[in-house]
């Protein structure tokens, strides 16, 4: 097979993931049952065999982080805490449990409250073992091997496993980020590729990204933080415009700031870290919604 050569940056994998809370004998263990090996809209593969054949590793010295920071922290501005602080727990089991999916057991670190670095693993954890718990998704983070990753669009094969740009077999698993707010990830049932380096971008173009929305109601603070990019017109007119904007939920659009295609992109942007462009797309399409009212 043709491949590329090693790369330079790692790779961040963003997977849809039911994640489960529960303790043993006063630990505290999630389970992140994933799925990975779906062909996703932008012809991304991400084989089974790149987390299994480096689970022993990941086991061994890899780490259970928030947004990858503890990884790319230093390279993002006015970040709040240090980010060793965004470690939240260790791996303790990876399990293949059929289908191309594969399940993640960790412990998350006894909260200290002397000690700063377990702060984040409270957040957590009460966040999941709430009712009901605040939604997160999965995202892997490590670097590809030499012979384990093939830009097909460059490299042609017969052995792409219908993958139409990005095929992962083979890769060093570093770490698993839990996130509220994904990159681009406006799908579910599928994994999603981007580079360290956009993601990187995209996290530093965010000046609201790290600290909570507040609006003034609980049930806004959990919509406002927890919102997703919509995949179907119902999703944009009633999440979005309905639940959010219109009740002024959004620090970006609606209320005195307005609603106009520029608020409107402000609120996909940073609400949903949605790209520039995605999210010009998106809020010229609520503006046609709300036209035809």
């Amino acid at each position: 097979m043709a491949v590329r050569g090693p790369m330079s940056e790692p790779l961040c994998i963003s997977i849809p993931a039911v994640i489960k809370a529960s303790t043993e004998s006063g630990r505290r263990i999630i389970e992140v049952q994933a799925s990975s090996q779906d062909l996703d809209s932008e012809g991304d593969i991400i084989r089974q065999t790149a987390l299994l054949e480096s689970a022993k590793s990941f086991i061994s010295r890899g780490i259970i982080d928030i947004d990858h920071l503890s990884e790319i922290g230093h390279r993002i501005p006015n970040l709040p805490q240090p980010p060793a602080h965004y470690v939240i727990g260790r791996p303790l089991e990876v399990k293949d449990i059929g289908d191309g999916c594969t399940a993640v057991k960790a412990e998350l670190f006894q909260y200290d409250e002397s000690n700063p670095a377990t702060h984040k693993a409270q957040e957590i954890w009460q966040s999941l073992t709430t009712d009901p718990p605040i939604p997160y998704r999965a995202s892997i983070f490590g670097y590809p091997t030499a012979d384990g990753y093939v830009d097909v669009r460059s490299a042609k094969s017969a052995e792409t496993y219908g993958a139409t740009r990005y095929l992962v077999s083979k890769m060093d698993w570093r770490s698993l980020a839990l996130t509220r707010r994904p990159v681009n990830d406006s799908l579910t049932g599928v994994a999603r590729v981007c580079t360290e380096k956009a993601l990187i971008k995209a996290l530093s173009m965010r000046k609201s990204y790290m600290e909570p929305i507040e609006t003034g109601s609980p049930a806004g603070d959990f919509i406002a933080n927890n919102m997703l990019a919509p995949r179907t017109r119902e999703e944009l007119k009633g999440a979005h415009w309905v639940e959010h904007i219109k009740k002024g939920r959004c620090p970006h659009a609606g209320g005195t700031l307005g609603n106009s295609v520029s608020s409107f992109r402000e609120h996909f942007c940073n609400c949903c870290c949605m790209d520039p462009w995605q999210a010009d797309l998106a809020a010229l399409a609520l503006m046609y919604l709300l036209k035809r009212e």
